[in-house]
């Protein structure tokens, strides 16, 4: 067994072509929502925010393949891994997605550790089918309901395609629903807020 730290497991870097299909599968969902976006002329602050969204991805995955602080002696793929057991894998919660609902309790927007911790398990997935890793965490979800859908697409994304629920739209559609509650604002006030 080989231990080691989060910071220094993200260091760790995987080759060019482990992260393309995820890198170009991701940008291209992206591209499909900018392009439903023009066509259904959405507003033009929500179309820079996803032309926006789609730089900064492109920049994070560039980041991936030979960005600075990782390890360029050896790949992950090349350290004989064969099984991860992830301690404190609430840390991996916030994994990209891409949706058309604009609520508080949903956050499309990932972290650069989720997505590398989640293309490691993909090629390990790839080489031990069923037997290449295992979370552990005590508050699996701390902020939103997409952390939900962000564990389940570590662990059985395939069954979630196979389900048409693999996009956050149709599996908050089957599995989430939308609630009014009241909630404090930040001058102290209570508001009629909708949540996820």
């Amino acid at each position: 067994a080989i231990i080691i730290t989060h910071p220094s497991f993200g260091k760790l870097k995987m080759k060019e072509e482990s992260i393309a299909p995820v890198r170009d599968a991701f940008l291209q969902e992206l591209r499909d929502s900018l392009q439903d976006m023009e066509d259904d002329d959405a507003p033009r602050h929500k179309i820079k925010q996803m032309e926006k969204r789609i730089e900064q991805a492109e920049q994070r995955f560039a980041n991936m393949v030979g960005g600075a602080g990782k390890d360029n002696v050896v790949t992950f793929e090349e350290m004989g891994v064969d099984f991860l057991f992830v301690d404190e894998a609430h840390q991996f919660r916030k994994l990209d997605f891409t949706t058309n609902r604009q609520a508080k309790g949903i956050d499309a927007n990932g972290s650069i550790m989720a997505m590398d911790l989640y293309i490691k398990t993909l090629w390990l997935e790839s080489q031990n089918k069923g037997r290449s890793h295992c979370f552990a965490s005590g508050t699996p979800i701390v902020n939103t309901m997409g952390e939900l859908y962000t564990i389940m697409r570590f662990f059985n994304e395939k069954q979630m395609e196979e389900d048409g629920i693999r996009y956050f739209d149709s599996w908050a559609n089957m599995f989430g629903q939308m609630a009014q509650g009241m909630e404090m604002n930040a001058a102290g006030r209570y508001e009629l807020v909708e949540r996820f």
